[in-house]
């Protein structure tokens, strides 16, 4: 390996030193390096999460707005990986024979995949939507607006088993207005009608 002479200016021909200089103009080169930045974001389909201004924004509307291009992709990635998951499910159903092969196809078009997504939401803006069709919309419809109820179903479940709890609850501790309830019953009748008693005259 041939050694380098400092003396001799020949031995250096081509090495330049010029990242050593201090910049003619900082603004000028810090403009070009935001302007980069802002490109690979805009390109990439990203926001920059470290934007000041993203925690600005004047409602959950418009951070959804930005938010779009990446639950897009989100959502791309989201049925790829749900086919690869089939697929694997598909593999192994039939390798192993735990299913036959004439079911397989119907037990992997039952089999659901679900990525949930990590978005920020404003409860507050949800909420008031929420409220404002309260009572106009169906159970379900109203309980699928809300973004971190995983189970309508068992919502709807539980919801029905609570209003059944609190009827038995309060029929403990109200004993008086069954009984009242059950003279009401029998003096009216099964159809609410006075009942007729008739007796032989003496």
């Amino acid at each position: 390996m041939a050694e380098l002479n400092a003396d001799n200016k020949e031995d250096l021909p081509n090495i330049s030193m010029e990242y050593l200089d201090k910049p003619q103009n900082d603004q000028q080169q810090e403009h070009h390096i935001q302007h980069l930045k802002n490109e690979i974001y805009e390109t990439s389909q990203v926001i920059n999460l470290s934007d000041p201004q993203l925690g600005n924004s004047a409602s959950g509307d418009a951070l959804d707005k930005k938010l779009q291009p990446m639950v897009m992709l989100a959502g791309s990635k989201g049925r790829k990986m749900e086919a690869a998951i089939k697929d694997l499910l598909r593999i192994l159903f039939t390798q192993s024979q735990l299913i036959k092969n004439e079911n397989i196809e119907n037990v992997i078009s039952h089999v659901q995949v679900k990525f949930t997504v990590n978005i920020p939401h404003n409860l507050l803006d949800i909420t008031n939507a929420m409220k404002n069709i309260h009572g106009d919309v169906s159970q379900k419809l109203f309980l699928s607006m809300y973004p971190y109820l995983d189970n309508i179903q068992d919502e709807l479940d539980e919801e029905a088993q609570e209003r059944q709890q609190n009827v038995i609850q309060f029929a403990n501790t109200h004993p008086d207005n069954n009984d009242s309830n059950n003279d009401d019953s029998q003096t009216n009748g099964d159809d609410g009608k006075p009942s007729s008693k008739t007796g032989s005259d003496e």
